[in-house]
């Protein structure tokens, strides 16, 4: 992936969109940049190898990872519930 942070281009094989950052990675998992601060993204853009336009994964915030495992407990504590019966 080329990101283009701002007119500079970029190689990396991860990029992710935070709030009001963006993070590449590059393959073994290494954040090789970090742009933060940022409240308009309009700046930055990103490509696939080939030069299409790609999208950013978008980063996770501890609320919603929160609230992912809460609804995985229930979906579990029902099919244990449901199994027991």
């Amino acid at each position: 992936m080329i990101i283009i942070a701002n007119g500079k281009a970029i190689s990396c094989s991860k990029a992710v969109k935070g709030a009001n950052y963006i993070k590449l990675y590059d393959s073994s998992g290494n954040v090789i940049a970090t742009f933060s601060g940022i409240s308009d993204f309009s700046g930055y853009s990103l490509t696939d190898d080939s030069g299409n336009v790609a999208n950013f994964t978008t980063d996770v915030t501890a609320e919603q990872k929160l609230q992912q495992l809460e609804t995985t407990v229930a979906l579990l504590d029902a099919a244990l519930a449901k199994g027991a019966s």
